[in-house]
């Protein structure tokens, strides 16, 4: 008997940056291409959100040309770079990539702003940007064929 393979997509809940002025979300191809090569696979697929409900969607990950386009861990996330570039650097709460590195995490990342980039350390997969949604995917269907 073959065990059913099933994904876990757990994705923000959050609508707005502080003062509510701006919208963000889920930058849409994050999920999207992740999602496709899982479904590629046969993977079983089921989104949650840590509050449940409403998964608001970043309006700018709707447009052209977006559209369809633990401690002393190795970890790629967005860059400083990359959130300055894309004007929401004043309204993020902290830049995580100076938190990361504050704490230890042995953090990598392209060196080109919005290019992908996937570190894997042991069972831990992450990528640095949308960009990185397929690659990562990829990654974690490596990991878990293995």
């Amino acid at each position: 008997m073959s065990k059913t393979k099933r994904i876990l997509h757990v994705v923000s809940n959050v609508d707005h940056y502080d003062g509510r002025s701006t919208p963000t979300g889920l930058w849409l191809s994050e999920l999207t291409h992740a999602y496709d090569v899982f479904a590629a696979r046969g993977y079983e697929q089921r989104l949650v959100s840590p509050k449940g409900g409403r998964i608001p969607l970043e309006p700018r990950s709707l447009a052209w040309p977006f559209l369809g386009a633990s401690a002393k861990a190795r970890l790629a996330d967005p860059t400083w770079c990359e959130e300055v570039l894309a004007g929401v650097a004043t309204k993020v709460p902290y830049n995580a990539e100076a938190e990361m590195r504050a704490r230890g995490a042995r953090y990598e990342k392209n060196i080109v702003p919005f290019l992908s980039k996937v570190v894997v350390d042991g069972k831990l997969v992450t990528g640095q940007n949308p960009q990185s949604a397929k690659a990562t995917a990829r990654s974690v269907v490596s990991l878990l064929s293995s």
